[in-house]
């Protein structure tokens, strides 16, 4: 990026952005891509700006309650392999 000065823009500029792209007529993962390439340069407006929050607007879902599902889900999936490497030493 270059070296002038980048504006400061506030939640009412994120959401009027964020309501466009929700309501272009796109396909939802088109809508998603969308999303993270604005949020990725939206994010140098404003240190408290939130990706994740931004693109829950967008699309209407939860970002960050769905990363933590799937780390919920990658950390049982590790535990489990656990149980199963144990039970594997302990019968040989």
């Amino acid at each position: 990026m270059s070296n002038r000065k980048v504006p400061r823009m506030t939640r009412g500029h994120y959401n009027m952005i964020a309501d466009v792209i929700g309501n272009l007529n796109f396909k939802e993962d088109q809508k998603v891509f969308i999303a993270r390439v604005f949020a990725d340069r939206l994010s140098e407006t404003n240190p408290r700006f939130s990706k994740d929050r931004f693109i829950d607007y967008v699309t209407n879902t939860n970002v960050r309650k769905l990363k933590q599902a799937a780390k919920a889900m990658r950390a049982y999936d590790k535990s489990k392999m656990r149980v199963y490497r144990d039970v594997l030493v302990n019968v040989e």
